[in-house]
């Protein structure tokens, strides 16, 4: 019999202890087609290790082209220039079309008192 490190089929529980990859995690990814191929042995659901190392490389990879700042990276679409970003309001939701026509404090971009007189 194969020691657990050589085994060609983990479970989820391997995988959890092996890569760190919550079950609940897992659960999601497999939902949203975001893991790799994976099929059921009876009741329990199980990986090809081949198939689980390639996937981590492969997430590597792409981490490194982010931190490498690669055009199009999400590193670059995170982080923009304060001027590129949107207006916001004061409950820091960005500004719609609605609330530059409906409140000229934001339309004109400066504060209004409200309540009080404006002389």
């Amino acid at each position: 019999m194969q020691n657990k490190s050589q085994r060609r089929i983990l479970t989820v529980y391997e995988v959890r202890d092996e890569y760190g990859i919550p079950i609940s995690t897992q659960r999601l990814w497999r939902a949203e087609g975001r893991f790799v191929p994976w099929y059921r042995a009876g009741t329990r659901i199980v990986y090809r290790r081949e198939l689980i190392e390639r996937w981590v490389e492969e997430q590597e990879r792409k981490e490194q082209a982010t931190r490498a700042g690669r055009p199009g990276s999400r590193a670059d679409q995170r982080h923009g220039d304060a001027c590129d970003q949107e207006p916001r309001t004061g409950t820091g939701r960005p500004v719609t079309p609605f609330d530059r026509t409906t409140d000229p404090s934001v339309a004109s971009g400066r504060a209004t008192r409200k309540g009080g007189d404006e002389a």
